[in-house]
């Protein structure tokens, strides 16, 4: 991997593959996961759930095809949100095995 991961303000993390395809997750409370709405009380650094999205490598939002690819759903959101552990590495494989 050229690059490895980076934090996001302590709300995620992204993970850019060799073949520039980014899988950014994020928690925070600004999120669409379990945190979301709940006050800044500190605990966002863990959650059930994460918020997703894949970006190419020429940066424009591939999430949608993630998903029909992974999911067979298209939600157009250009985010997937609530995103269990196994779906996540799910989404994982298939950024790492993208051409």
């Amino acid at each position: 991997m050229k690059r490895k991961t980076f934090c996001t303000d302590g709300r995620g993390f992204q993970i850019i593959f060799d073949n520039g395809i980014c899988l950014s997750t994020q928690f925070s409370r600004s999120h669409y996961c379990d945190n979301f709405g709940f006050p800044d009380n500190g605990d966002d650094n863990e959650c059930d759930n994460a918020e997703v999205a894949v970006f190419g490598n020429k940066g424009g939002n591939i999430t949608e095809l993630a998903e029909k690819d992974l999911f067979r759903i298209r939600s157009k959101l250009g985010i997937k949100t609530n995103v269990n552990i196994d779906d996540w590495y799910r989404l994982l494989n298939w950024c790492k095995n993208q051409k």
